[in-house]
């Protein structure tokens, strides 16, 4: 049974070379292969109103050869937390995106290194 392709409408995918406003699951899996092929150094998605309190997550490789860093920015209140965790392999990392993006799935981040906060 082929899997159904989705359409992702208010939210972006970005990279160091492209920025979309909305694309489908055959382009997530495009740029997820990329990244794993050392394309690109980094990817974000981001929807345009955070989703269960996520505002965006992004990954990048990790310093384990094939492994990738994963964070993901929660918002309370004014402040955005961006938690970071490793290591990630790509078809984890392309779950975590399709959980959040297909179902509103945030990542748990209990126990995950706190990066930092900013101001929204």
């Amino acid at each position: 049974m082929m899997e159904q392709i989705r359409k992702y409408t208010n939210v972006t995918l970005e990279t160091e070379s492209k920025k979309l406003e909305g694309f489908s699951s055959i382009v997530l899996d495009k740029y997820l292969n990329g990244l794993e092929k050392g394309y690109a150094e980094y990817m974000i998605i981001a929807p345009d109103e955070p989703v269960n309190g996520c505002s965006f997550i992004q990954i990048c490789p990790d310093r384990e050869e094939g492994k990738f860093h994963l964070e993901v920015s929660i918002v309370n209140e004014n402040q955005n937390y961006l938690y970071g965790n490793e290591p990630y392999s790509i078809d984890e990392i392309g779950n975590i995106f399709r959980d959040y993006l297909d179902s509103g799935i945030v990542p748990d981040v209990d126990g995950w290194e706190l990066i930092g906060k900013f101001i929204r």
